[in-house]
């Protein structure tokens, strides 16, 4: 009886081992060293704390600019301009292209730039081994044909030069722009990189509203002060018929007016025994008319003055005395006008005498100047300033 207990007890013992391992697969590992064992079944059910996967939209392919159509506007001068800039030797100290071309924009409040142009406008500088103190504006029609000329000058440096000149190109293109309110051109630090121009869209854009200034620009135009030299021949002043000649004067000029103060001497000659030094003061208001160009900054002109002359004409030898006179009358002649602002010219002259020289001789005869008088002769004008 005892062995069948002992029987019994170890039957129970085997199966509820048995039935505890059926009923938790998942509980203990260790009966499964070898991992033979399935894998648990998974939870059908989906709960918060599962992490679930992130979906991304694919990028958008990027779309074609449309290319954005120019804004340069006809000017209302007549038509679009082309802008031909010459900075000469000094573009690296001096405004660039695109800063000049921004400040005339800025002036007209548009931008009358573009092709096929109607009218060309020239900007050039000038000056001497300090920096360019002066700028030339002329405005060309389509066959280049000079529709008007300024030049302006500054001492305050290249960048107040071009903007000075800037303005009086937004007066060329469009006169009408003095009844619009300018912008003012920043001024430009040489020694920074020149920005880049933008584009015709971004311009558009993004431009600053206009400032108004208490009033309108305008550049007076320049006096120009000078001085000078001339040789002559000169006829009928004295008993010498003939007589060589020289002047020395000082003037001033302003556009294409000026006037000049000229101290003028013929030197003695030895004709029939007698010497006369004629020593003249002539005062001569004066107008130069243009007739062609020779060169960007150069011209042929036209030269016009009214003389007035007074002086003594001391004579010894066969005539003796001291003659006085007084004449008025005109001078012509053909001046050559430099870039620098000085003029080669080749004049003729012609006075009518109010007071005549009148010299005594030892024979007896007297010698009365003739009622008219001239001097051919050729001069340098030079710039003092």
């Amino acid at each position: 009886m005892q062995a069948v207990r002992h029987l019994l007890v170890l039957s129970m013992a085997f199966l509820a081992s048995t039935a505890g391992a059926q009923g938790d697969p998942a509980a203990d590992r260790s009966a499964d060293p070898a991992g033979d064992a399935p894998p648990p079944p998974a939870d059908p059910e989906v709960t918060d704390d599962v992490a679930q996967p992130e979906f991304r939209p694919a990028p958008e392919e990027p779309k074609a600019s449309t290319p954005t159509p120019s804004t340069a506007t006809p000017a209302a001068g007549g038509g679009l301009v082309r802008l031909v800039y010459s900075p000469g030797p000094w573009a690296s100290a001096c405004p660039a292209l695109d800063d000049v071309r921004q400040g005339i924009q800025g002036h007209l409040g548009y931008d009358p730039f573009g092709e096929p142009a109607e009218r060309v406008v020239l900007l050039l500088l000038d000056g001497g081994d300090a920096g360019p103190d002066r700028a030339r504006v002329e405005l060309l029609d389509q066959n280049l044909r000079s529709l008007g000329t300024r030049s302006v000058s500054s001492t305050e440096g290249c960048a107040e030069l071009v903007a000075t000149a800037a303005l009086q190109v937004s007066i060329a293109v469009d006169p009408s722009h003095l009844g619009r309110r300018p912008r003012p051109l920043d001024r430009i630090d040489p020694a920074a990189p020149s920005a880049a121009a933008p584009s015709p869209s971004s311009s558009s854009s993004s431009s600053p509203g206009l400032v108004e200034p208490e009033a309108p620009v305008v550049v007076p135009a320049t006096a120009l002060s000078f001085f000078g030299a001339s040789g002559h021949i000169a006829a009928l002043m004295t008993p010498e018929v003939f007589m060589l000649g020289g002047s020395l004067y000082l003037g001033l000029r302003r556009d294409w007016f000026s006037g000049r103060i000229e101290g003028r001497v013929e030197f003695p000659g030895d004709d029939n025994g007698t010497t006369s030094i004629p020593l003249l003061v002539s005062v001569l208001p004066c107008v130069h008319l243009p007739i062609g160009k020779t060169g960007p900054n150069e011209q042929l002109e036209v030269l016009g003055c009214v003389t007035s002359t007074a002086g003594i004409t001391p004579t010894v030898g066969t005539y003796n005395g001291l003659g006085l006179y007084a004449g008025f009358g005109g001078r012509a002649g053909l001046d050559w006008r430099l870039d620098d602002n000085s003029s080669v010219r080749a004049f003729l002259q012609i006075e009518g005498a109010a007071v005549r020289s009148r010299f005594s001789s030892s024979f007896g005869n007297d010698y009365t100047m003739p009622p008219i008088n001239a001097l051919v002769g050729v001069g340098v004008d030079l710039p003092s300033s």
